[in-house]
């Protein structure tokens, strides 16, 4: 079951930031009267006081009228991950799958669920990412769409359907075996869905020229929503002898876990960050280099000529 929206609670606070806004205006009316029946001296002081009321009563409205998760509206400009299990994934987000088809956060959520966060132009830790979920799900013996549910969503908004499909296709190849319809979305939306989403999981990137950054996590969701685990990766070292990893047994412990709505606490590892970093002189470098290794090989050539020439010579003087 979805998490029932609390109506009441959302009354209330429309209720309570209405009484504050009165509150300032009532405050205002009888700080104005005061002023009229004082002395000139009066008047500053009543001013302050009433400026210091107006401010409380602002503030007060504020704290009222903005929810706890207004704090993530900067899912875009800063990388981090804040752990929230326990809370919600709303389920009235709208995103496309690969096909193009419109679908629901609440209508993918029928099962538990592996929400991967991701971008399909990444060419640094996504792909060994994908790749390594791709290798899990050959090691575990829970059955995607039966037992669980692959949710991969892009938070570049400029990926669309057609790269989300050949990238599944790619992925679902590589598990060596077919996958039952729907047991694998590829999602891409719109800026404000994507950051909806992010923000309900506590997910921060940042954009960059090259790409983003951004953290290298799994998040697990139970039936309706409900965020149950965090699973950073397993084992990762640069290079194609160490690929990126997710132990098979946490894999399917979370799966279960999340078939139960039970949270489990957070992985005690600092996450995998997918960092992109472009030294400012790398063009000027590279040209350097080429420049060095172009110059090598003309003296080499050129030594090589030398050598094979003056070896002539000998081998006429020898024989004359």
């Amino acid at each position: 079951m979805v998490q029932p929206v609390d109506k009441e609670q959302g009354f209330s606070k429309r209720v309570s930031a209405q009484g504050s806004q009165d509150f300032a205006e009532s405050s205002s009316k009888e700080m104005t009267t005061v002023i009229h029946c004082g002395s000139d001296k009066n008047i500053e002081e009543v001013q302050v006081k009433k400026n210091l009321v107006l401010s409380i009563a602002t503030l007060c409205t504020l704290l009222v009228a903005v929810p706890s998760g207004a704090s993530q509206v900067g899912v875009f400009s800063r990388v981090g991950l804040d752990y929230r299990e326990g809370r919600y994934l709303p389920p009235d987000i709208t995103l496309r799958d690969e096909t193009g088809r419109t679908v629901t956060t609440g209508g993918l959520l029928d099962r538990p669920a592996v929400l991967v966060l991701t971008y399909y132009r990444c060419t640094h830790i996504c792909p060994e990412m994908l790749a390594a979920v791709t290798d899990v799900i050959g090691k575990i013996s829970l059955e995607p769409g039966k037992d669980y549910r692959i949710i991969t969503l892009s938070f570049d908004d400029r990926d669309t359907p057609s790269v989300a499909k050949q990238l599944k296709v790619n992925y679902v190849k590589a598990i060596g075996r077919s996958l039952p319809e729907g047991s694998w979305k590829f999602l891409t939306g719109d800026r404000e869905n994507i950051r909806r989403v992010l923000t309900a999981v506590g997910y921060g990137v940042k954009e960059k020229a090259e790409g983003f950054d951004h953290p290298a996590v799994l998040v697990f969701i139970s039936p309706g929503g409900k965020i149950t685990r965090y699973m950073n990766v397993s084992k990762f070292r640069y290079g194609l002898a160490y690929p990126v990893s997710f132990s098979p047994v946490d894999f399917t412990t979370s799966i279960m876990d999340a078939s139960m709505g039970k949270t489990a606490i957070a992985d005690n590892r600092a996450p995998l960050y997918c960092l992109l970093y472009k030294p400012v002189h790398e063009v000027t470098f590279f040209r350097l280099l080429q420049v060095s290794g172009l110059t090598m090989l003309v003296i080499l050539g050129s030594l090589f000529v030398f050598l094979a020439v003056t070896a002539g010579r000998h081998e006429k003087k020898r024989r004359t």
